[in-house]
């Protein structure tokens, strides 16, 4: 019996494609040479991944590893980030230069958004779109060193979204090729990080003006499991969360209106 491999096919809107392999040769091909990337089929973590090039290394700044499938993906808190093989951008980046830790969030949400121009911002790191979360970003310091994991949901069908409160780009009708989908957005962060820092105060405008957070009623979990509810009012340049009179820089954000 002759077995046949089958590429997966999303129907979204009334238009068949297929979720296409990453291609590393295409990528690089397309982006600075700033970016060196590296196209993995399967790994844990990418973040975990990246860590052990560095540790060996083997590592410069603007090194970019991305998995076609990663099995213990993980996001802020410590919260899974799981998606079918092929259906989602699954990337770390190294950043070396003493990067604040406190921008990363701001730098690579405004190059994902800039990419994706329907998407907006949740404080402090996630993407959304039409108020639904469908990405997130994760920074990590390795000594003066920064790790930049991103994930987004490209093509998932609402079936293999793991909570309601999720969604793709392709639910809301963006239908966007992953290889080219990673160059938009490493060029848009390329774009940032080249004038860092000087251009620190066009960042923070930059920000504030995605954050769909900020003008809204939230309630904000802290570590501690404290709630506190009030207006998002601002964001300071080191990136705290202004809740009425207090300054979060750690915190889990709801949405009330």
């Amino acid at each position: 019996m002759q077995i046949l491999a089958h590429t997966p096919t999303l129907l979204t809107m009334g238009v068949e494609w297929h979720r296409i392999s990453l291609n590393e040769e295409i990528i690089n091909a397309d982006v600075s040479p700033y970016w060196r990337v590296r196209v993995i089929n399967e790994t844990t973590s990418t973040q975990n991944e990246i860590g052990k090039i560095i540790s060996s290394g083997a590592a410069q700044s603007g090194e970019v590893l991305i998995a076609e499938y990663q099995s213990e993906g993980r996001g802020r808190l410590e919260r899974k980030f799981i998606a079918p093989p092929k259906s989602s951008l699954l990337f770390s980046i190294y950043l070396q230069n003493n990067f604040d830790l406190n921008w990363i969030p701001f730098i690579a949400g405004i190059g994902v958004c800039k990419a994706i121009p329907e998407a907006k911002l949740k404080w402090p790191n996630d993407i959304i779109l039409n108020d639904k979360k469908c990405g997130g970003i994760l920074s990590e310091r390795v000594s003066s060193d920064v790790i930049v994991g991103i994930g987004i949901n490209v093509n998932q069908t609402k079936e293999e979204l793991p909570v309601p409160d999720a969604t793709s780009l392709s639910l809301n009708g963006i239908i966007k090729n992953r290889n080219e989908l990673l160059v938009a957005i490493l060029q848009e962060i390329g774009k940032l990080i080249r004038n860092w820092p000087t251009n620190k105060l066009e960042i923070h405008q930059n920000y504030v003006e995605l954050c769909s957070t900020l003008g809204r009623k939230v309630e904000a979990t802290i570590p501690n499991g404290e709630k506190i509810t009030g207006i998002a009012n601002g964001v300071t340049e080191d990136g705290e969360l202004l809740v009425g009179s207090m300054k979060l820089n750690v915190g889990d954000i709801l949405h009330l209106r």
